[in-house]
C-alpha cells in the first residue's frame, strides 16, 4: 500500500493503525472531533502543537506528519540503536579474536541461520 501524500491522509492512516476513532484522537488531544475531520482531510491543517502532541499518541516523528519523510517509529528506531550497538560489540570481539574464535564464530551464526529457516 502507498504511502499518504498529504498530512491529512497520514493523520488518518495512523489513527487507523493505532485502532483509534476520531473521537478517541479528540479526546486524548482535548479538540473536537470537527478538528481530527478537517486535518484528516486536510480542509485545514494542524498547529504545530497539535502535530507534536499527534506525533507522541501515534508513536512517530512530527516531520513523518508534516512531510512524509523520516516516518521511523520510535520503536523501530530503538530496534535499529539495538542492531547496532550488537554490531558494535561483534566489530570489537572480531579485531580481538583469534582464527578458531572466528571458526566457532561462523558455526553459531550457520546454526542461527538454520534455525531461522526452520522456523
Amino acid at each position: 500500500m502507498a504511502e499518504p501524500s498529504t498530512i491529512g491522509g497520514r493523520l488518518a492512516a495512523l489513527r487507523k493503525q493505532e485502532g483509534l476513532t476520531r473521537r478517541d484522537v479528540a479526546d486524548r488531544l482535548m479538540v473536537s472531533t470537527c478538528s481530527i475531520r478537517l486535518w484528516e482531510t486536510d480542509e485545514e491543517e494542524p498547529d504545530l502543537d497539535s502535530v507534536r502532541r499527534l506525533s507522541e499518541l501515534y508513536d512517530t516523528r512530527p516531520e513523518y506528519i508534516l512531510d512524509g519523510f523520516a516516518g521511523v517509529r520510535k520503536d523501530q528506531m530503538v530496534e535499529h540503536m539495538t542492531r547496532a550497538a550488537k554490531l558494535n560489540e561483534i566489530q570489537k570481539f572480531c579485531s580481538k579474536a583469534d582464527d578458531s574464535d572466528l571458526d566457532i564464530m561462523l558455526m553459531v551464526t550457520r546454526l542461527c541461520q538454520v534455525g531461522k529457516k526452520e522456523a
